[in-house]
């Protein structure tokens, strides 16, 4: 299995995805965005797309000259069944390519708020029931056709959905890393009743280890699906 990166910004990186591919010893590539004349890769020279997150919305084409060619490249990959895992921003534009809506958010949901689970039967092997992610949207999709939703928050209905049994999208981070979550609280926040100050961020730190040990489940899921 070969995995390639699809990465928007220098500050929303894949996160834990890295520690995860080194461990199941995945070679990966990268398409960086945020570097002048981005090259996508060909079809064939990846098994497994991760798309990051990033501070850009999917409606900002006239912002970013390349996001038009990266949701071609999305869909194409959906289609051509591929296994892919969008985080937030990255599991938006998968919703738009399935035809999904995805828009600006009733409200933003800033740090550490819990999802309720509901695997499908196809993932009964990871048990979780509840989580506690790291949330950081103002955007959000809605479930597109044909997907099932596995997870919801009180403050968002579509926070997770599998497609088909290779490809999962995620409005939260389960990317996130102890040091990025830091640097997150340092960023002035939005208002809302779901934003959490910079202290409740950082003490919400204690979560993460859970987070990315089903991270790593649904990932080990997904590779051998």
């Amino acid at each position: 299995m070969k995995a390639h990166i699809l990465q928007h910004t220098a500050s929303t990186t894949p996160g834990s995805t890295i520690q995860w591919l080194q461990s199941e010893n995945i070679p990966f590539t990268k398409t960086l965005f945020f570097e002048p004349n981005p090259v996508l890769p060909s079809m064939d020279s990846f098994d497994l797309l991760i798309i990051c997150g990033g501070e850009m919305n999917v409606d900002e084409e006239y912002k970013y000259s390349w996001l038009g060619a990266e949701k071609k490249f999305i869909k194409s990959a959906l289609e051509k069944n591929k296994k892919v895992v969008g985080l937030c921003l990255g599991g938006q534009l998968m919703a738009e390519a399935l035809g999904a809506y995805v828009g600006k958010h009733k409200t933003w949901e800033v740090g550490w708020w819990p999802v309720q689970l509901n695997l499908p039967p196809v993932m009964k092997m990871i048990s979780a029931s509840h989580l506690t992610p790291f949330q950081y949207h103002g955007y959000s999709f809605e479930t597109p056709n044909g997907a099932i939703r596995f997870a919801s928050s009180e403050a968002c209905e579509h926070q997770a959905f599998l497609w088909g049994k290779s490809a999962i999208g995620f409005q939260f981070h389960p990317e996130s890393t102890k040091a990025w979550v830091v640097e997150c609280s340092k960023e002035k926040a939005p208002v809302g009743t779901f934003v959490q100050t910079a202290p409740q961020i950082i003490e919400g730190n204690q979560y993460q280890p859970a987070l990315q040990r089903w991270y790593f489940e649904i990932l080990t899921w997904l590779k051998n699906s």
